[in-house]
């Protein structure tokens, strides 16, 4: 299983460290690093998505384009994130996480192939295999 190949690899090789990381341990709080190329992980970017929608439907009713305009409604697109709206970016990333951690358990147990011994058959294995130049009837 895939899970017990990593912990044979947690054993044997050591984990790189990030002074970001311990700075961050220091102060109470662990970084969590994801996938690259998954940000279906990552709350953040569902985030920058609405706030990129925002911007880009009122950018063209700003005239003249100036850059305190811009972080205007960079900062106005921003504060249309509420905490609510965070907490529902959170809970549906866990949720997307959790589908993701039952597919990937599937995967794992289908690697493993059953193995079906019928005690009722007395025919020895001999019997159910052809031998060079005979054919099944």
């Amino acid at each position: 299983m895939k899970d017990q190949i990593w912990n044979i690899v947690k054993q044997n090789v050591a984990p790189k460290k990030y002074k970001l990381d311990e700075l961050a341990n220091e102060k109470g709080h662990r970084v969590l690093r994801l996938p690259p190329y998954h940000c279906q992980y990552n709350p953040i970017e569902m985030v920058w998505s609405e706030c990129k929608r925002y911007y880009d439907a009122k950018i063209s009713a700003i005239h003249p384009v100036t850059s305190d305009a811009v972080l205007g409604l960079w900062k106005e697109a921003l504060e249309k994130v509420t905490p609510e709206k965070w907490k529902n970016y959170i809970r549906h990333t866990n949720s997307i996480i959790d589908k993701a951690w039952a597919q990937e358990q599937l995967i794992d147990a289908s690697d493993i192939l059953p193995v079906i011994i019928d005690t009722n058959d007395s025919d020895s294995d001999e019997d159910n295999y052809l031998t060079e130049g005979e054919e099944s009837v």
